[in-house]
């Protein structure tokens, strides 16, 4: 406490320490500060440091999706079987029937291909030459079986070719690559194509598209019956022969229903 003049007298009064930065019991009492006040004035004299408290954050990286990591890495894997590199990282070839060579790895086919596992992994000419020649696949369709051996997108398989390389993946037990294009095949079922789906599916043992081919034949029959009984219906006895030869309906019907 410092007497500062005739009337006033400074009282000194540490609100926080070193210890206690926050100074929560440092106030005041009510009866030091009544004792303090002359002429009912009191004064204040405020010496404030304020001290910022640094705050410490975690940085987080953002992780790329998975598949951006896998189409990069399918990306990688797909150019060292392309221009020159191939030759040199490559160890075995498929040729096609059109005379086209593919330079693959075995390792990857051995993964996605028993049958080719089975060829690579005992003493067979293919093994020892490090050549197969497959007679009966096309170029388009062994390009795209090393698409899918290199993880690429499935873009070349349209309706033009899936037939001939699901032939390819049920040969060779390519699962995966069998299946892409068994499911393209029942999304694409219509009348002119339903009965070579049909025999398709029971030559190659493709359960799931011949359980849509027959659901769609059931459907198209019930539909087309539905058709045949309504024209029925609306034609007279004496011009029945010209609407049938007009409409077509009854030899859809025969056709359907056989």
């Amino acid at each position: 406490m410092t007497e500062i003049g005739p009337k006033a007298t400074l009282y000194t009064k540490k609100f926080c320490s070193s210890t206690e930065p926050r100074g929560g019991l440092k106030i005041i009492s009510h009866r030091d500060l009544l004792e303090k006040i002359q002429d009912d004035t009191i004064t204040v004299i405020m010496d404030v440091v304020v001290e910022l408290k640094s705050e410490t954050f975690r940085s987080y990286t953002i992780q790329p999706d998975a598949e951006v990591y896998r189409q990069r890495f399918c990306q990688r894997l797909a150019s060292v079987v392309s221009g020159d590199a191939a030759q040199r990282t490559t160890d075995f070839v498929i040729r096609s029937n059109d005379g086209q060579d593919f330079r693959v790895h075995r390792c990857l086919l051995m993964v996605h291909s028993p049958v080719f596992a089975a060829m690579l992994t005992h003493d067979s000419e293919e093994n020892q030459d490090g050549l197969c020649e497959l007679n009966d696949i096309d170029g388009e369709s062994i390009s795209i079986l090393r698409d899918y051996v290199y993880g690429c997108e499935m873009e070349k398989i349209n309706l033009g070719n899936v037939e001939r390389v699901l032939i390819m993946a049920d040969k060779y037990a390519v699962e995966d690559l069998r299946s892409f294009c068994e499911s393209m095949l029942a999304k694409n079922i219509s009348p002119e194509n339903a009965t070579k789906y049909l025999a398709l599916a029971e030559q190659r043992g493709l359960e799931t598209l011949k359980m849509e081919v027959q659901y769609a034949l059931n459907t198209e029959h019930a539909q087309v019956q539905n058709a045949a009984n309504e024209l029925l219906d609306n034609i007279s006895g004496e011009n029945v022969a010209e609407e049938q030869e007009k409409s077509g309906w009854f030899s859809w019907l025969r056709y359907w229903g056989s």
